[in-house]
């Protein structure tokens, strides 16, 4: 039987034409490519068992097909582009020779990823096809239509099944097939360009000081934002730091076990930095390596890009954190060590020949007295900077200061006060003694621990604090000498009362450990003459001495005092806790304070940027005004607290206004005579609970009427 018998038929004039608009199609369609696109090129290749539909004289037959895929559009999980198809097929025959198919197509293809490792792909195309027995052959059209699915080995190796359907051209009739195919797909692109989809970026700068150069450990420098960009999710992500000039090696910041397809996390940076960041002298803009390596689908990815980063010259400091500062404070700054050392070789050499000298005072105290009287002998000035100066630059926590260290202070005889406490906390740990930065609004000056527990005892010039007895030393004025600048740091800490704060330098250390430079011992300090030393020094522990036995007398006595006050503000707490109960005053404490009895009125309703009293409240004070009538000859200070929105003057104004309409009630209900009310206005910077929170904010925003002790 001959194949022309069956449905043969050659290329004719229409076929032709049909072939040619084919082509035009082709081609013009090769246009369709989006600019902004990730292209994509893979290769398909597989063998295939194609089954003839509806004509029986056909048997079922084997062949292969390759194909090469061009995505050049890329939308969330779907991919879209142009495939060129190249196959052959053998089928055989009833008798004779078999019937051999080769084709050549172009189409269009559509791939929907939605898991990691799994994927579909339908697509469809048309091109021309050849058929050959017997050496008769003919060319005519086919269509083709496919479905299938992926399953991802590698980034680019995958494995796939199609199942498709086949429409040729044939005579009067069509000659259609169905075949199913497996076969490995190759992500050309992917194994020429290797190209990685995981994009850091830089989303905010800290400032990087020199000097806590090992904090930065535990710290961030700033923020990069990763986001991961490959079509599947990716592992072990691991992010490092490297600076040539200031790291000895790449710094691993961040390990990210898993990171879905188009998620972004964001991540602070470290730094393993190292001492060479003490060079620093004037203001740098450093380029770092920022390195990135992750597996995606199993394949290990990297890639690395350029962070630039600005680090301030080493005696910069911002006052965001006052222990910042203890960093500066040097046991090992030469010159420091130098200066404490004569200082304690000195002392030993006094007390040798005359041991009465020290007595029943202190070592620390005994050496810390020296210290000071021989700083003063060796000319130690303050020196104040209007644009530097600590209250300028202590006010505003975005603002830089240049802080001297140990040795520059000593170089230059002296400097403001954040210098001169950093330099004699300095010279008293390199002698073994512990000691704290106190600060005050505008202003910073040291305390020692004594390390005694009896000297000085009942005296309110010791600061007695979590089990430590600390003295405090104004430095900022040497001419009053030892015993002055500690009575003077004595006053301005009781003073300050809760505004006044006090930080262990060896606690600090632990978050900014002591740095020392380098050149600490270029210039080493001229001392002055110890009979000199030692006159000062005999004349300020006779005038200590002399205070102890006085005060101590006079301590006993207020301390007397001080706990009748006390039995009596705590009866008087009892009896007002009791009416205020008894009359259901809501919203309502009472505590004894430093300065009498406080009763705290929460969750005070005013209305919005209003110091109108609402009914509500009123009520509130009219059970309090019973308590007060009570109370002959009342003196009362009402102070307002309002949340810390808003901006300071406002907050200050409305908070004094809002205390002042609750006084005026009380006068009104004839609680307290209005000469015997003092008011003031806090606004937010006195929270007492969490700001951030909305039961926080009710508490912060109350008013306090203190009980003056007559």
């Amino acid at each position: 039987m001959s194949i022309l018998n069956i449905r043969k038929k050659k290329i004719t004039g229409n076929n032709t034409i049909n072939i040619l608009c084919f082509l035009f199609i082709v081609h013009c369609s090769l246009f369709i490519v989006p600019l902004h696109a990730e292209h994509e090129v893979s290769l398909r290749v597989a063998p295939v068992i194609e089954t003839p539909v509806n004509i029986p004289v056909f048997n079922t037959g084997l062949g292969a097909n390759a194909s090469l895929d061009w995505a050049f559009l890329q939308f969330n999980k779907f991919n879209f582009g142009l495939s060129a198809a190249g196959s052959f097929v053998s089928l055989p025959f009833e008798t004779g020779d078999p019937l051999n198919l080769m084709s050549g197509s172009l189409g269009l293809f559509l791939r929907y990823r939605p898991f990691d490792r799994f994927a579909f792909r339908i697509g469809g195309g048309a091109g021309i096809y050849q058929y050959n027995r017997s050496g008769e052959n003919a060319a005519n059209l086919t269509f083709s239509g496919a479905l299938g699915l992926e399953f991802y080995l590698l980034p680019y190796f995958s494995l796939f099944a199609d199942s498709s359907y086949t429409y040729r051209f044939f005579s009067s009739e069509p000659f259609n097939s169905f075949g199913i195919s497996a076969g490995l797909r190759i992500n050309l692109s992917e194994i020429m360009s290797g190209k990685t989809r995981l994009h850091v970026e830089k989303t905010e700068q800290y400032r990087v000081f020199p000097v806590s150069w090992a904090w930065y450990e535990n710290n961030p420098v700033a923020m990069v934002r990763v986001t991961n960009d490959e079509p599947n999710a990716i592992t072990d992500v691991r992010l490092s730091l490297y600076m040539d000039s200031y790291m000895s090696q790449p710094w691993t910041f961040a390990v990210v076990p898993y990171l879905a397809s188009g998620v972004s996390i964001d991540i602070p940076v470290t730094a393993l930095f190292n001492e060479a960041m003490m060079n620093l002298t004037e203001t740098v803009n450093a380029n770092g390596q920022l390195q990135t390596q992750y597996r995606s689908l199993g394949a290990g990815k990297e890639t690395s890009s350029v962070i630039q980063m600005p680090i301030f010259h080493r005696n910069t400091l911002s006052w965001d954190d006052d222990r910042r500062a203890a960093a500066f404070v040097s046991p090992n700054d030469f010159a420091a060590r130098y200066f404490s050392r004569y200082v304690q070789t000195g002392i030993n050499n006094i007390l040798s020949v005359n041991a009465g000298m020290q007595n029943n005072t202190p070592s620390n105290v005994l050496i810390a007295a020296a210290m000071f009287e021989t700083l003063r002998l060796y000319g130690i000035t303050y020196i104040i900077v209007p644009a530097t100066s600590f209250a300028n630059v202590s006010a505003d926590e975005s603002v830089l200061d240049n802080v001297s260290f140990p040795y520059q202070a000593l170089h230059y005889r002296g400097g403001d006060c954040s210098y001169l406490s950093i330099l004699f906390c300095s010279l008293l740990e390199a002698a073994g003694i512990e000691t704290a930065f106190i600060t005050i609004p505008g202003h910073i000056y040291i305390a020692f621990e004594t390390g005694d527990d009896f000297w000085y005892a009942y005296n309110d010039d010791i600061i007695e604090l979590n089990g430590k007895r600390w003295l405090p030393v104004e430095l900022t004025a040497p001419e009053l000498g030892f015993t002055g600048a500690w009575r003077s740091g004595a006053r301005q800490w009781r003073n300050n009362g809760e505004d006044a704060r006090l930080y262990p330098i060896r606690e600090a250390w632990e978050i900014y450990p002591s740095v020392t430079v380098p050149a600490s011992g270029d210039h080493l300090p001229q001392m002055p003459q110890w009979d000199a030393i030692n006159s000062s020094l005999e004349r300020e522990v006779g005038l200590f001495r002399w205070g102890d036995t006085a005060r101590n007398a006079a301590q006993r006595e207020r301390n007397r005092l001080q706990e009748e006050t006390t039995a009596r503000r705590q009866a008087l707490v009892e009896d007002i806790t009791a009416i205020i109960a008894e009359n259901n005053v809501r919203d309502t404490r009472v505590q004894a304070t430093a300065e009498g009895v406080m009763i705290t009125l929460s969750n005070i309703q005013f209305a919005a940027d209003s110091w109108e009293l609402p009914d509500r409240e009123r009520e509130k004070l009219l059970g309090i005004s019973r308590v007060l009538r009570n109370i002959p000859n009342v003196r009362l200070i009402i102070a307002g607290h309002t949340t810390h929105i808003g901006s300071v003057e406002n907050l200050l104004e409305l908070s004094a206004k809002r205390a002042q309409e609750v006084a005026n009630y009380l006068i009104w209900l004839g609680a307290c005579r209005e000469s015997n009310i003092t008011v003031v206005g806090h606004g937010g910077a006195r929270p007492i609970a969490n700001r951030n929170t909305q039961a926080g904010q009710a508490a912060n925003r109350r008013v306090e009427i203190t009980i003056v002790d007559n």
